[in-house]
């Protein structure tokens, strides 16, 4: 679905620890292969940008936390996740399985463009 490559172009840091970012690919492939088929995830523009969010994620936030004071130490995960790490949210899991269903997401729309160079009718 997505290269290491791909991951080091979309999060650029990962070359500083690629043994993390080849375990984060893993673990995403492994949760959206396990949200919606592969033949339909290999092929699907959508699917691949929100896998590498997905492990972008995970790799820029590990823990999971949307807030951390250091005095009385207290975090916050954030909202909508229940773990740390790798996880799909609502909006992600719902995206998917539109995808899986042959369904266009909501909010995408197709545009007809025309070349700068035609003329207008």
């Amino acid at each position: 679905m997505f290269s290491l490559d791909e991951l080091a172009s979309y999060l650029p840091d990962t070359t500083q620890d690629p043994g993390r970012a080849e375990l984060l690919r893993g673990l995403t492939l492994g949760l959206v292969y396990e949200t919606i088929p592969q033949a339909v995830a290999d092929t699907s523009t959508l699917v691949k940008t929100i896998a590498l969010e997905v492990a972008a994620r995970a790799y820029r936030n590990t823990s999971g936390f949307a807030m951390e004071r250091v005095d009385d130490y207290s975090y916050t995960r954030a909202s909508g996740t229940g773990a740390a790490g790798v996880y799909l949210t609502d909006d992600e899991r719902k995206q998917l399985r539109d995808v899986a269903a042959g369904q266009q997401p909501s909010g995408a729309r197709s545009v007809r463009l025309t070349s700068v160079w035609q003329e207008w009718p």
